[in-house]
């Protein structure tokens, strides 16, 4: 039981110290990546843009290396793209192939050579602080039918070194069912598929400075025969750091001589806590409240959080801001809220009666009796939210 205790003291001085540490600076840098290939042009044979590689081979739902990928793709599609279209790597464009200025990267397979195809992209942890995962976005377009009976998928899979993966998991598996044909669209593409700020979580984190690789896989959905393929390709590319919260609700209001700082969360993943603060004006300097920790580090729910700010002066508008800490450190700051506290009204009292008490109780002992009581819950009050 000791040392269960010893634990938990030093978890929480563990997560005091991170809000502590990361409040004051209200430091974050984020991952921010974007791609939507529209800069490669309308050739066949285009060159993709820096950091991103492709290749095809022969074996279904087989991730290749990003050492051994090319820069380069090797066909062109869009409008009507042909039922016996050659199979391998595509410079997809949504119109005319040969003029469209929206652009794509994807495939098309053949039964024996070109089975799977890869995208990759490769990134740096260049946020100053330990990265444990990132929100991504992407389209998947259908350019051509295709009949095979498994159908068409593409799925997404990250590494730390570019050459052993790991699925990224359903959330970013996109997957087609037969078509009755093999025919391609007039308006192209035909059907697209956005993948919208999915979570990508590391088992282990991203160190600072350190390399990580993303890799879209293009195959048939099940089994080994690839003939009749659907055309698919990638397009609309982004990503950013994970927001440590997501908010429903953030207000703060006066409540008789104190604020009521309260907010609500919709979900915590990767959130270590909170830090509130004050000031007097919007422009600041701000002052640090408290460092709260989260309900539920991780969790995909929400709860609610409340504190009541008891040093603030009547005739004042205050100011508070709410930063999210996340457990790698990256912080994001809310607000500002703020509340008017109004100076008290004074209370003229003409007459006074115990309704129900000993009706020769003069009413100057009733008055005083009630303050009394009142000075001893505001008290109490106090002494609990000093805490």
């Amino acid at each position: 039981m000791k040392n269960q205790w010893m634990t938990v003291m030093l978890s929480l001085a563990l997560v005091a110290g991170l809000l502590g540490f990361y409040g004051v600076a209200h430091a974050q840098s984020p991952v921010i990546s974007s791609q939507n290939f529209d800069g490669i042009g309308t050739s066949a044979t285009a060159t993709l843009p820096t950091n991103w590689r492709v290749d095809k081979n022969a074996t279904a739902r087989s991730v290749g290396t990003w050492a051994t990928a090319s820069a380069v793709t090797e066909q062109i599609a869009g409008n009507n793209m042909a039922t016996n279209a050659a199979n391998g790597i595509y410079n997809y464009g949504a119109g005319v192939a040969a003029s469209a200025a929206d652009r794509a990267v994807g495939w098309i397979s053949s039964s024996s050579a070109t089975k799977s195809g890869n995208l990759y992209a490769w990134f740096q942890n260049d946020t100053g602080n330990i990265l444990s995962g990132v929100e991504i976005s992407y389209d998947v377009e259908k350019y051509r039918n295709g009949s095979n009976a498994a159908g068409f998928s593409i799925q997404m899979y990250y590494s730390t070194d570019g050459t052993t993966w790991t699925s990224a998991g359903p959330n970013f598996l996109t997957s087609f069912s037969a078509d009755s044909d093999n025919s391609g669209f007039a308006t192209a593409p035909g059907a697209t598929v956005a993948v919208t700020a999915k979570i990508l979580t590391f088992p282990t984190p991203i160190a600072v400075n350190d390399f990580f690789y993303l890799a879209w896989n293009y195959s048939v959905t099940t089994g080994t025969t690839t003939s009749n393929a659907q055309g698919l390709g990638i397009d609309n590319f982004s990503m950013n750091n994970p927001l440590a919260v997501a908010l429903a609700d953030f207000s703060a209001v006066q409540q008789g001589d104190h604020v009521l700082v309260a907010w609500e969360t919709v979900s915590e993943h990767d959130n270590a806590g909170f830090n509130l603060y004050r000031a007097d004006s919007e422009a600041g300097p701000q002052t640090l409240l408290a460092a709260i920790p989260s309900q539920g580090p991780g969790s995909t729910q929400g709860f609610a959080y409340s504190y009541e700010d008891l040093a603030v002066q009547p005739g004042q508008t205050w100011y508070y801001w709410l930063e999210a800490v996340s457990l790698s450190g990256a912080t994001t700051l809310h607000g500002p809220v703020s509340a008017t506290v109004q100076a008290p009204t004074a209370v003229t009292l003409t007459a006074l009666h115990a309704q129900g008490g000993d009706p020769s109780l003069p009413s100057t002992v009733v008055v005083l009796v009630a303050l009394a009581a009142l000075a001893v819950v505001a008290g109490q009050r106090r002494q609990v939210a000093r805490r």
